[in-house]
């Protein structure tokens, strides 16, 4: 029996989807079960804050992934990267991390792009989100009271995602897993000092918006501490930098365990145990709830858009 090819992405895609969505939910399940023990009096108004925060956080880096899209000749107008961008975060809550690459090559392959270059371009974007970030902490503990190998390992994973994405190393890497599969008129897939260098101040933009966010959560779960201080900013950007950094890398779904223990451990000593722990569980719940609502819009609004014309879908080098 022979199944349409169309019939048989449509199941792969439903398959996909399904997939996601279970994994989304056990994580919205499991933060929930982290609060549902502790005594509660959360502010509507600033998980609303901490919400559209982050939104405005991740913005850098979707526009970034634009770039080293556009660098790659594949399409990168923003009614096609936007929503593939924020599609693809929902994938790291799926065991591997894999699925953030499929969500969004399969969200601009729709806009006629290459499967190689698109799963490329979200190397780097990802891979440079992960090295600014643990940049960033390894700085900020290198000065703390903190222990000695929270500033190395902020600094080894720094290192560790930083030189796959810089030209030396990623583009003989692209050549040889990507460029062999390209059509014989595709430009080549290269990424250049100033795409990759690019990255820096965007990603570091959007790590220091993600630590307002955190500050509004802790402020959502307590009335009793004030975040909003230069003390409480530096604790929360250390708390927002190497734990998710740190959660991304251990391949486990959205970190969990690893991310909620380290973000425990750099929040207790500003904030009291009990609100580092109830701001850790509150702020999984929050973004994942946030970036699945997010996706749900961008997908009502992409299917209610008029198609793209046939020249609109082709991407110019």
């Amino acid at each position: 029996m022979n199944i349409p090819r169309r019939t048989l992405l449509m199941v792969l895609r439903v398959a996909v989807l399904g997939l996601v969505g279970l994994f989304v939910w056990r994580t919205v399940a499991r933060a929930w079960g982290s609060l549902s023990g502790a005594e509660l009096a959360i502010r509507p108004e600033w998980a609303l804050a901490a919400a559209l925060v982050y939104v405005v956080g991740m913005a850098p880096m979707a526009w970034y992934w634009g770039l080293v899209l556009r660098a790659f000749g594949q399409p990168h107008k923003a009614r096609v990267v936007v929503p593939a961008y924020y599609y693809g975060n929902l994938g790291k809550y799926v065991p591997g991390k894999a699925m953030v690459v499929v969500l969004r090559t399969a969200a601009v392959r729709t806009a006629g792009g290459d499967a190689g270059p698109i799963a490329a371009s979200v190397f780097v974007e990802t891979l440079t989100f992960m090295a600014v970030g643990g940049a960033m902490a390894a700085g900020l503990l290198a000065f703390s009271d903190g222990p000695a190998w929270h500033s190395t390992l902020a600094a080894l994973i720094a290192v560790g995602c930083a030189l796959p994405t810089l030209p030396p190393v990623a583009n003989p890497i692209m050549l040889r897993l990507v460029g062999k599969r390209l059509r014989p008129d595709h430009p080549p897939v290269r990424i250049t000092w100033a795409a990759a260098l690019a990255g820096w101040p965007a990603a570091c933009l959007a790590w220091c918006v993600i630590a307002v966010s955190l500050q509004c959560v802790i402020r959502c779960c307590s009335s009793s501490v004030s975040p909003f201080d230069l003390s409480g900013y530096v604790t929360c950007l250390k708390a927002a930098t190497l734990p998710v950094v740190a959660g991304f890398l251990s391949m486990i779904p959205g970190g969990a365990g690893v991310r909620d223990a380290l973000m425990l451990e750099m929040l207790a000593p500003r904030f009291g145990a009990e609100t580092a722990l109830v701001a850790a569980a509150a702020t999984r719940l929050i973004w994942v709830i946030t970036e699945a609502g997010l996706c749900g819009i961008l997908w009502t609004t992409v299917r209610s858009a008029p198609a793209p014309t046939a020249d609109q879908q082709t991407p110019k080098p």
